[in-house]
C-alpha cells in the first residue's frame, strides 16, 4: 500500500521516511512487502493508513490543492489533523501506534465483534439494541449514512442485534472481520490509556476548521482536537447525522471533495476551484473509499478528462455526445442495469450504456453526482457496499 505514491513524489517518499524515523522501524517496508499477517494487526495498520493518506495529502499540496475544510473517519481523523497543521506527523504517528495497541488489548480474542446493518428501516434501530443487550453491551459504532448504521459490543449481543435487524426488514446484517469492538463501551480501558499520549503531544489551532467524529461539529482549536481524539475512541463517530455540519452545508463556495487515501479510514479535504487532475489517467477502483460528501454541482466547469471505464478509457467531457469506445458510433442508450457512484479527485456518477451499433456495454463518468455514496466500517474492516458485498 502506497507503494505507487513513494516511487513517484519526492513529497510522499518524505512522509514515509520520516514515520519509519518516528516509529523506529522501516513501516514503510512493511506497507510495500508485508508479509500481510503483520500489517493486518492495529498496531501496524492504523500508523500505516495514516502514513499513506499523509502521504496522499502530501502529494496533493505540492500540486496545487488547498483545503477549506478537513474531516476523517475514526482514525482518519488523525489524518485530517495533520492536513490541518494542528498535529505534527511525527507525533500523530507514534499516537496511533499506542491507540492501536490500547485497542487491540482493551478486549480479549473473539469477545467482542462488529456488525454492519444495511437499509434498515428508520426509526428501528434503538429498539433492536435495546432488546439484542440482554445485559451485555452493543450500540451504533459508526453512523456512516442513512443506508448503513455499524454496530458494535459483545460478540453475542452483536449476533442478536443483527438477527432482530433482518427480521426487522434490514437488506442485509454482516458481521465484519474485525480485530476488535471499535466505537462502544468496551473501548473503554483504551480510552484512559491514550489520555497520557494526547496530553503529552502538541496540539496547534486549526489552519483550517475540522467537522469532528464526536459531535459532528467544527471546531477550530488545539484543545478541542485533542479532547474529540480522546471522546472518540468508545463513541460512535457520526459521519451521517442531522447534526453534521458539512463542508457544502457551510461554505457554498467549496466544489469538490478530494479523498486523501486508499482505507475504509481516510481523510476528507474539501477544496474550492481546485485543479481538475493531479494525477494523469489514473485507474478508478470500485473499492475506492471516500467519505460520503454531498456535491451537487462541479464549478468552474470540468475540462476534458482521461477517465478509465475498466476496460478502455474514454474521454470524457461535459459538452461532448456520448460515443461508443468501440466503434465510436454515437446511437447509444443508458442500459438497464443500474449504475454505481465513485471517486477519484472529482466526484463522477458512472452511468452504464448500451451501443445499439456494436451491442457492447460500457460506462461513461458524468460529473452530475448528487451525492457520494460509499460505505465505511471502522479502522480495520474493509469497506461494505449495500449492493455486494462485506468486509
Amino acid at each position: 500500500m502506497g507503494k505507487a505514491l513513494f516511487d513517484s513524489h519526492a513529497a510522499a517518499r518524505h512522509v514515509f521516511e520520516a514515520a519509519d524515523d518516528a516509529l523506529g522501524y522501516s513501516l514503510s517496508r512493511l506497507c510495500f512487502e508485508g508479509p500481510e499477517d503483520q500489517l493486518k494487526l492495529t498496531e501496524f495498520t492504523q500508523p500505516a493508513l495514516l502514513t499513506v493518506s499523509t502521504a496522499a495529502f502530501a502529494v496533493l499540496t505540492e500540486a496545487g490543492f488547498t483545503p477549506d475544510y478537513v474531516a476523517g473517519h475514526s482514525l482518519g481523523e488523525y489524518s485530517a489533523l495533520v492536513a490541518a497543521g494542528s498535529l505534527d506527523f511525527a507525533d500523530a504517528v507514534r499516537l496511533v501506534r499506542n491507540r492501536g495497541q490500547y485497542m487491540q488489548q482493551a478486549v480479549p480474542a473473539g469477545l467482542g465483534s462488529m456488525a454492519a446493518l444495511l437499509k434498515l428501516p428508520e426509526g428501528k434501530l434503538d429498539a433492536i439494541l435495546a432488546e439484542a443487550a440482554q445485559g451485555e453491551i452493543v450500540s451504533a459504532a459508526n453512523l456512516n449514512s442513512p443506508d448503513q448504521v455499524v454496530i458494535a459490543g459483545h460478540t453475542a449481543a452483536v449476533q442478536r442485534a443483527a438477527d432482530l435487524a433482518k427480521a426487522a426488514g434490514a437488506r442485509k446484517a454482516v458481521i465484519l472481520p474485525v480485530s476488535a469492538p471499535f466505537h462502544c463501551a468496551l473501548m473503554t480501558p483504551a480510552q484512559e490509556r491514550l489520555r497520557a499520549d494526547l496530553d503529552a503531544a502538541q496540539f496547534r489551532d486549526l489552519a483550517v476548521p475540522l467537522v469532528n467524529n464526536w459531535q459532528a461539529l467544527e471546531i477550530r482549536l488545539g484543545a478541542d482536537a485533542r479532547e474529540g481524539l480522546f471522546h472518540q475512541v468508545p463513541n460512535p463517530v457520526r459521519w451521517s447525522s442531522p447534526s453534521v455540519s458539512s463542508p457544502r452545508s457551510v461554505s457554498p463556495a467549496i466544489s469538490r471533495s478530494v479523498p486523501a487515501a486508499s482505507s475504509p479510514d481516510c481523510c476528507a479535504i474539501s477544496i474550492p476551484h481546485s485543479p481538475a487532475s493531479v494525477f494523469p489517467n489514473p485507474p478508478i477502483s470500485k473499492n475506492w473509499p471516500c467519505p460520503e460528501s454531498p456535491v451537487s454541482e462541479l464549478s468552474p466547469p470540468v475540462p476534458a478528462v482521461r477517465w478509465y471505464s475498466g476496460v478502455k478509457g474514454i474521454e470524457v467531457n461535459t459538452d461532448e455526445k456520448i460515443r461508443c469506445p468501440s466503434c465510436g458510433g454515437p446511437d447509444v442508450r443508458r442500459s438497464l442495469r443500474g449504475g454505481i457512484l465513485d471517486a477519484l479527485m472529482l466526484s463522477f456518477h458512472r452511468t452504464p450504456y448500451r451501443c445499439r451499433g456494436c451491442r457492447r456495454r460500457f460506462y461513461h463518468y458524468e460529473p452530475k453526482v448528487t451525492q457520494l455514496k460509499h460505505d465505511h466500517t471502522d479502522d480495520h474492516s474493509q469497506s461494505v457496499r449495500a449492493d455486494s458485498k462485506a468486509g
